[in-house]
């Protein structure tokens, strides 16, 4: 049993260094504003890397856990090849302009609700009867 964890040591830390560096490039293309292209990318590099790799690693080359935890690294390193493309050929003064576009309009938003509850809460004066009306 140790052996085989010695055996599978290489491809599971493989495996773990290319998942870690999928999700931190994920986060980058999150925050760009394309979730359809990061769920497209996962979706390609699942379906069209890690099972197919898995599968030809475990039926050509060996049948055990080096072979799935090696497809699965490789499938993310294609994962993370994918998402690096898109970080470094990305404009990134668009995706500025866009966030602070977004962030303005949310501001004005913001303001625009509140000077509307401050009409909808202003005191109705002399109703004459002691009691405060509300607008």
């Amino acid at each position: 049993m140790l052996k085989l964890f010695g055996e599978v040591r290489w491809p599971l830390a493989g495996m773990m260094v290319f998942m870690n560096l999928a999700v931190a490039l994920e986060r980058v293309v999150l925050a760009m504003g394309r979730s359809r292209l990061v769920l497209g990318l996962g979706l390609l590099g699942s379906w069209a890397g890690q099972v197919p790799l898995v599968v030809a690693l475990t039926q050509l080359w060996r049948n055990d856990l080096v072979a799935l935890y090696t497809g699965v690294a490789l499938g993310y390193a294609l994962l993370d090849v994918m998402y690096a493309y898109v970080v470094l050929t990305a404009d990134w003064d668009k995706y500025a302009l866009e966030k602070k576009e977004q962030k303005e309009g949310a501001a004005t938003d913001v303001a625009t609700a509140a000077s509307e509850d401050d009409e909808r809460g202003k005191v109705m004066e002399g109703t004459g009867d002691g009691r405060e009306g509300y607008i």
